[in-house]
């Protein structure tokens, strides 16, 4: 049986992301979910098992499983016996480039990133940005706006709930963000905002994780876009982050259908773009696999 540190180490040995983290995990048993870890010679997986009606449930592995060798199959039917025997389905988002020879399934995580190497000198980061990002970063310094790390979360939250009221997109309530911040490391998570007269005007949530840093969430005030602040947003953070010693910046998620906007916004900063493989499901019960389907059309 693995413990934290081991389990830790395992994942970011073999290349695993924050959502195999073993912290990661214990958020999610706060959110009141049951998380299974398992671990064997070919690979591992971190199980977040979320109730159906009925005294059913479904099982998700997020960029996961982490595969050690090439034998995938007997993988997954070890994870298969490993899971409750009510489970429904078990929904696989690898971020290996492994076929496993599965259904595809609606993905629930970024299909595309974008990833930026913070080993480079500052120098090169701008130099890799596009000229309306590195005008946007003067023109926000000229303002005097001050970037600063939260100590509320509830200031991050007012601005993204804005910004989703505006923009049209579903978020997280507030409660969980405040349990996030009860269960997660202070050192990995952190709240930063922009401020402008004291007021926080950008603000947005990043995770660290063996090496990278992740972009989860943010928001910006629109009565304020001539200030130029997300941009300052994120060059502080990058600079804050490569200081720390972090070596990648992940703005999680793009795609230029879905989110044109900020797509273009996150591409300008540089970067290369990094594809996932999209999600897959094993079907254990295929009955209330095919109830579950169409409830969630309703």
């Amino acid at each position: 049986m693995l413990d934290k540190n081991d389990w830790d180490n395992l994942v970011i040995k073999n290349g695993g992301e924050f959502l195999q983290s073993w912290d990661w995990g214990v958020f999610q048993e706060v959110l009141g979910k049951k998380v299974i870890r398992y671990s064997d010679e070919i690979g591992m997986a971190q199980i977040i098992i979320t109730p159906l009606p009925l005294n059913l449930c479904w099982a998700y592995i997020p960029r996961g499983p982490i595969f050690f060798n090439e034998e995938s199959k007997d993988l997954i039917a070890k994870i298969a016996k490993a899971v409750p025997l009510n489970t429904v389905f078990i929904d696989f988002e690898i971020s290996q480039d492994i076929d496993l020879n599965l259904p595809k399934f609606k993905s629930r995580q970024p299909e595309k990133t974008l990833i930026l190497n913070l080993e480079k000198s500052e120098d090169e980061l701008l130099g890799g940005m596009h000229p309306k990002t590195r005008y946007g970063i003067r023109i926000a310094e000229k303002k005097r706006l001050e970037f600063m790390e939260l100590d509320n979360e509830m200031e991050f939250y007012k601005v993204l709930k804005m910004t989703s009221g505006r923009q049209k997109f579903r978020t997280y309530n507030e409660l969980y963000f405040n349990l996030m911040k009860k269960s997660l490391d202070k050192s990995n998570l952190k709240f930063f905002g922009v401020l402008s007269g004291g007021e926080v005007i950008t603000s947005g949530l990043f995770y660290s994780f063996g090496g990278t840093a992740a972009y989860l969430h943010g928001g910006s005030d629109y009565k304020s876009r001539a200030l130029m602040s997300p941009y300052l947003l994120h060059w502080e953070a990058i600079k804050f982050f490569k200081k720390s010693g972090v070596k990648f910046y992940d703005f999680w998620g793009v795609d230029e259908n879905r989110w044109p906007g900020v797509t273009r916004f996150k591409t300008r900063f540089g970067g290369e773009i990094k594809e996932y493989p999209g999600a897959c499901v094993k079907i254990l019960k295929p009955f209330w696999f095919k109830i579950y389907n169409v409830s969630r059309r309703k």
